[in-house]
């Protein structure tokens, strides 16, 4: 479930519980990368690796990007169910 991915990742980065936000984003990394939607991927695992030390400014901002992303790849894909392309 995205939004709780990205509700741990918040909570995580609030209550500087590291291997919290780390643990979220490499899940929303990993799905993300499985769906083909890449950017997002891209940006989690740039929110991985910054979660074991990373300025808790820059990691928020990575959070709202990555959110951001999601929204794009989320309508794509839904753009993509509800009217595929025809051959």
């Amino acid at each position: 479930d995205s939004p709780a991915l990205f509700a741990a990742m918040r909570t995580g980065l609030a209550e500087d519980d590291r291997p919290v936000l780390r643990r979220a984003a490499h899940t929303m990394k990993s799905t993300s990368s499985s769906l083909g939607a890449l950017p997002l991927a891209a940006r989690c695992r740039a929110i991985e690796a910054e979660a074991l030390d990373g300025d808790a400014t820059a990691l928020a901002a990575g959070i709202d990007a990555a959110e951001a992303e999601y929204a794009r790849a989320s309508a794509a894909l839904r753009a993509q169910v509800e009217d595929p392309p025809r051959p």
